[in-house]
């Protein structure tokens, strides 16, 4: 995998940081799987020393956050904490969710599935390569975790495909949101957040309210059975038609991919042109993504099973928002 850097580190913030760690300490974090390499390139600009964040004013931020947060799924031990220990897990909070975009961004376009979890700071502490449809890991309590789901679409198609299917006719691609064994996992692990990406760059969050976090595992295992049981034979439904009616829609593929053959052989000639070529290409891979497996059902059917259980469930825009302040500041 190909990591993607957005910062060199500048002498001032190497000098700060070593101020820092002089007069507060340094943090000593617990990691598995995670690479110097991947900490620098995703979070270059990490807080290395245990020095507290603070805000300008701290009682409207907090009121802020915990009214856009909701009471339901605000931190487990929220209400023991003081009012300086509230405004520094705002700021890291906020800094989680830049890593873990920051994250999609890097693996978006892979074709086996990376799991990255943070914790509850957005620290990187887990981190694990899957096949093309698993991965799973650890995640602390009231953490996060970050995975991709590469699909039948980056299998079968290559990214320029995909970025050319995406941009003439979209709804053949669809999305692939979080499936039944995503939410069950986040049900057992006490996770706070969990997101998913998928290889068209559909960004999804799914939180986890206080009531599942602080429950038993069997508790959790319990409470997730039913729907659980309803996505899987919602996948299982989906892949017995698309096995019904692949063969006809191969066949579109296998036509459109013969004609391009032929049609190539007038290359030379006055016959032949880059536009209509072009053309071709594009409706060879707009009939291979509509013979693959479309998934944007999922949607909704976790809006409903949000509705009914009490997660909350939502598609993000990651480019439109993050990548914006991203750009306009440092990960401290």
């Amino acid at each position: 995998m190909r990591l993607i850097s957005i910062a060199t580190k500048g002498v001032r913030y190497l000098a700060k940081q070593s101020k820092d760690i002089a007069k507060f300490g340094q943090k000593r974090i617990a990691r598995q799987g995670v690479t110097d390499q991947m900490l620098d390139t995703l979070t270059p600009f990490r807080r290395l020393s245990t020095k507290p964040t603070t805000l300008s004013d701290p009682k409207y931020f907090i009121q802020k956050f915990e009214t856009e947060t909701g009471e339901k799924f605000l931190p487990l031990n929220w209400a023991n904490l003081s009012e300086a220990e509230k405004v520094d897990f705002i700021v890291k909070d906020r800094y989680s969710k830049l890593v873990s975009h920051k994250i999609m961004g890097n693996i978006k376009n892979e074709k086996a599935e990376h799991f990255y979890s943070l914790d509850s700071e957005g620290n990187i502490v887990f981190y694990k390569k899957g096949n093309q449809t698993h991965c799973s890991g650890e995640v602390p309590i009231d953490g996060s975790t970050i995975h991709n789901h590469p699909g039948f679409q980056r299998e079968h198609m290559d990214l320029d495909a995909i970025e050319s299917v995406q941009k003439h006719k979209p709804e053949l691609l669809g999305s692939i949101a979080h499936g039944g064994e995503d939410i069950k996992s986040a049900f057992v692990s006490g996770e706070r957040r969990s997101y998913v990406v998928d290889a068209m760059d559909n960004r999804f969050l799914l939180e986890v309210p206080i009531d599942i976090r602080a429950a038993k595992p069997l508790e959790k295992l319990s409470a997730s059975v039913e729907p659980m049981g309803y996505i899987n034979k919602g996948d299982n439904v989906t892949l017995f038609a698309f096995n019904k009616i692949r063969p006809e829609k191969d066949a579109k593929v296998y036509e459109i991919f013969e004609k391009g053959k032929k049609y190539q052989q007038l290359k030379g000639t006055p016959e032949y042109s880059k536009e209509e070529m072009s053309k071709i290409i594009l409706d060879f891979n707009c009939a291979k993504a509509d013979a693959l497996p479309n998934f944007t059902w999922r949607e909704e059917m976790l809006n409903a099973l949000a509705e009914q259980i009490g997660f909350r469930f939502k598609k993000i825009k990651g480019l439109d928002v993050y990548n914006i302040l991203l750009n306009k500041m440092k990960i401290s």
